[in-house]
């Protein structure tokens, strides 16, 4: 859920925001709702009063202002909250429901609702998004070697909700269903290229259809893993059918290892191949997104049917809620993946810093500053990339 880039006036306000925190939990811009972090591990025969303690200091909101300022937004203010719900069991992985809304003074708004809930001891994996903007875009063409001044403005009224449910069968391996559904209706200019070259998804249109996915999950963490594997696989059938507009399918692969380096650094590794296959509206294609994927590049920069990333990440703390990062990332897209070439890969060379909203969940604000396709960029959100 990417909060938002910005020029160098989110810079600013980012850097004063994070160091207004490092000053209390309580009175704050962004705070954390106790005086103090639980263990991340229950003790041993702890006495009743004891546990009430630790029960009452349980961080259930950490919160965050969106202010930020750009020539193309103007004035942009928002906010964060994400509501933590306590699990039975230290052993359990903590329920969440992330808030997140902004609006700038050019009439551009976004909301997004992503509630992450585990059910009887993991056994269910529920997690869904319900997300609506109205936002300006730009349109490149198609391809990974499109000129970036020849962009075409668009605005796009979006509403998109994917809806997640998995069933534990062996340790760690979670099988199940998804459903994704979204409709758009987009402002273009008259005469323009996706006008006049007939572009699929010109138009509003409806993407509505089913999937599997499958899930093996070892990580110590979801919101800053240390150790363990996750590899994820999705599936979407887009048929009339099922109500949408346009007949496609999409498929993703991820595949993240990590490495846990004297206990308190990590080294994340990270693969992913997304494929897409049919008659594909160009708002559905595959497109390094510049928050998870070439950090601080423009979204739909690059756009095809199919597309490979590779990221590694270096994480440590400096001090208290404080930590960086150190990240260097690649990906290619292209009209099916044997198109791939050795030339064709475009590069994220950046570092960043972390502050954790709530640390007993490592909950981390992130601040990444980014070299990619020739210029910097900057991304503000919350967890970590991958």
């Amino acid at each position: 859920m990417p909060i938002f880039k910005s020029d160098l006036a989110l810079i600013i306000l980012a850097l004063t925001a994070m160091a207004i925190m490092g000053f209390g939990h309580k009175f704050s811009w962004a705070y954390a709702s106790v005086d103090e972090v639980p263990k991340l591990q229950s003790e041993p025969n702890r006495d009743k009063d004891d546990s009430e303690s630790k029960k009452d200091d349980f961080q259930k909101w950490a919160l965050f202002p969106i202010i930020s300022s750009s020539a193309e937004t103007g004035l942009m203010l928002g906010g964060l909250a994400v509501r933590f719900f306590e699990p039975p069991s230290p052993d359990i992985r903590t329920n969440s429901i992330d808030f997140m809304a902004f609006g700038s003074m050019e009439e551009q708004y976004k909301a997004i609702v992503t509630p992450n809930l585990y059910f009887k001891d993991e056994l269910y994996h529920l997690k869904f998004s319900m997300a609506g903007a109205l936002w300006p875009a730009n349109y490149y063409g198609i391809g990974n070697d499109t000129h970036k001044d020849n962009k075409e403005k668009y605005e796009s009224t979006s509403f998109a909700t994917l809806l997640l449910f998995e069933r534990k069968f062996e340790d760690k391996i979670y099988i199940g269903a998804n459903y994704f559904i979204s409709y758009g209706e987009l402002d273009i200019e008259e005469g323009g290229a996706l006008e006049s070259n007939d572009i699929l998804g010109a138009k509003d249109g409806l993407n509505s259809g089913p999937g599997i996915a499958v899930t093996l999950d070892t990580r110590d963490n979801e919101s800053d893993a240390r150790s363990g594997t996750f590899l994820n696989f999705r599936s979407n059938w887009f048929r009339p059918a099922f109500g949408s507009d346009y007949t496609f399918e999409k498929y993703e692969i991820f595949l993240g290892r990590y490495i846990p380096i004297a206990n308190v650094t990590g080294l994340a590794l990270g693969g992913r191949i997304n494929l897409t296959r049919g008659d594909i509206p160009f708002t559905e294609l595959n497109s390094p997104d510049g928050v998870t994927i070439l950090r601080g590049i423009e979204n739909g920069r690059y756009r095809d049917r199919d597309m490979a990333a590779l990221q590694v990440e270096y994480r440590f703390p400096i001090a208290n809620r404080w930590g960086a990062a150190l990240f260097a990332e690649t990906a290619q897209v292209a009209h099916k993946i044997g198109d791939l070439t050795m030339d064709g890969w475009k590069y994220s060379l950046g570092t960043g810093i972390r502050y954790a909203l709530n640390p007993s969940e490592r909950f981390n604000l992130r601040l990444d500053v980014s070299f990619v396709d020739d210029g910097f960029g900057l991304v503000l959100n919350i967890r970590e990339a991958f």
